[in-house]
């Protein structure tokens, strides 16, 4: 533990061994669960959309239509704007098989019935990719050129 912060955090985290299971807040209420561990709870915190990225999506995300999240990882940005811009349709892609099923359960809790989950990964061509399906550390999930420990798409 190298910060205040990371200490809190992992007070946080540590938590759920008691039945409170960890949750990253969002900017606009919402709130993303389902981290396998403190190292990927602790990594989320850079995911969730800072303050200039709100204000962002304030002035320029239409108010209504589609919006694409493409690597939507537990959806901290799909459900930020979801919530900003209830009229429109989140559509969120994410390739990994295991953090899909941890979005799906995150719109349930967030109730977003305006995102739409795809379980696939998107390309300039169409085509197959290999992509390194890292388990123990979903941050570091990415496309690769030989497909050592991977997963066709």
């Amino acid at each position: 533990m190298t910060t205040p912060e990371m200490v809190m955090q992992y007070a946080r985290w540590s938590a759920r061994l008691i039945g409170f299971p960890p949750r990253m807040d969002l900017p606009e209420g919402e709130g993303i669960e389902g981290f396998r561990n403190f190292s990927e709870f602790w990594s989320a915190r850079g995911m969730v959309p800072d303050s200039m990225e709100v204000e962002f999506i304030r002035q320029f995300a239409g108010g209504s239509g589609v919006i694409l999240d493409v690597g939507a990882n537990l959806g901290t940005h799909a459900f930020t704007l979801a919530t900003m811009r209830p009229s429109c349709v989140v559509h969120a892609f994410e390739p990994s098989p295991q953090t899909v099923k941890r979005l799906k359960a995150n719109v349930i809790r967030n109730d977003a019935s305006n995102v739409v989950i795809h379980p696939i990964a998107l390309g300039d061509v169409p085509g197959k990719l290999q992509f390194n399906n890292d388990q123990s550390s979903p941050g570091t999930n990415r496309i690769i050129s030989n497909a050592e420990s991977s997963l066709s798409l």
